[in-house]
């Protein structure tokens, strides 16, 4: 099965990152967004996954009234076999800065509208990331994911 969030081909959905940990990494990036994302009335919300090799953090970006599509950021790194807790942490703050250099990004042009969906390389320090930015509503991807999952299930 191929979560449609992952750069790569998965045999598991992932595990999801607790909210505690995502709600810190949206408001550290509320903070420094926060003249930006007022000015535009924008809100944002993150979520973050791991896979065996892979750490996957998303920020989406949508207006207030959540009348309109959101504006999505991925960051995803290769994870080492066998990560260490403090060498995952590592990676984990890069990601925070890979998303902040696509917000950097997105607010630097009034008009933004550069969206790739193709993974992009970027690298922050010494660790290389894929980038990509896309439309798609993230919440619904999942819950298709879900019932794709559960309807394969079914059929064994």
């Amino acid at each position: 099965m191929h979560s449609e969030l992952s750069r790569s081909l998965q045999e598991n959905p992932g595990t999801e990152l607790s909210k505690i940990l995502t709600d810190q990494v949206c408001q550290v990036l509320n903070e420094t967004f926060l003249k930006e994302l007022e000015a535009q009335e924008l809100k944002l919300e993150v979520l973050g996954f791991t896979y065996p090799q892979e750490l996957l953090l998303i920020a989406s970006l949508s207006n207030k009234s959540g009348d309109s599509l959101s504006s999505n950021f991925f960051a995803s790194c290769d994870l080492p076999a066998n990560c260490k807790q403090e060498m995952m942490l590592t990676f984990f703050k890069k990601s925070i800065d890979a998303l902040g250099h696509c917000l950097d990004n997105y607010f630097a042009t009034a008009d933004w509208n550069e969206y790739f969906d193709s993974w992009q390389e970027l690298a922050v320090g010494k660790v290389a990331f894929q980038v990509k930015s896309n439309r798609e509503n993230i919440k619904q991807t999942l819950l298709a994911d879900q019932i794709l999952r559960s309807s394969q299930l079914a059929t064994f």
